[in-house]
């Protein structure tokens, strides 16, 4: 996530209303991008529509998908069904994006399989391994399972 100030996401939704007010025909990444706006605004309402837009004019980006679905594993919502479009997100980018794969398997992680999530961090990790999001939940997954010995040897490999 960036550092940016809360006044630059509010100044941005500012032109994002007049844009908007000017032209109502935005293609998905005008809403994916004003749905982050407000996330980070903590507005969460306003976000969930504007992502929800923009999945709905372009249903196979997966890097929208993702972040509406993570944005709910972080509230703690809607996870059965945030897992289903995490499902099509990874397969949509072909297994090879770490942090996709990773929130796919903090949601298996959430359903409290934790089997299925160590393997599928596993995968996130080996991809992604500078990222410590995927990291710490990687170790999250081992130690829920009380994996020690894999636990040590993956803070070993650090």
């Amino acid at each position: 996530q960036t550092c940016a100030l809360p006044i630059y996401y509010k100044s941005a939704l500012v032109y994002y209303d007049k844009v908007e007010k000017i032209n109502s025909d935005q293609d998905w990444s005008f809403y994916y991008f004003k749905g982050i706006c407000y996330e980070r605004l903590k507005k969460w309402n306003d976000s969930e529509k504007n992502l929800k837009k923009s999945i709905s004019l372009s249903p196979k980006k997966y890097t929208v998908i993702n972040y509406l679905a993570y944005s709910w594993l972080e509230r703690r919502e809607n996870i059965d069904e945030a897992t289903k479009m995490l499902e099509e997100a990874v397969e949509l980018s072909k297994w090879e994006l770490g942090y996709i794969i990773d929130s796919l398997g903090w949601a298996y992680f959430l359903k409290e399989d934790y089997g299925k999530a160590e393997k599928i961090l596993k995968i996130a990790y080996e991809k992604t391994p500078y990222e410590s999001e995927v990291y710490d939940h990687y170790g999250d997954a081992l130690w829920k399972q009380k994996n020690i010995y894999k636990q040590d040897m993956f803070g070993k490999m650090l």
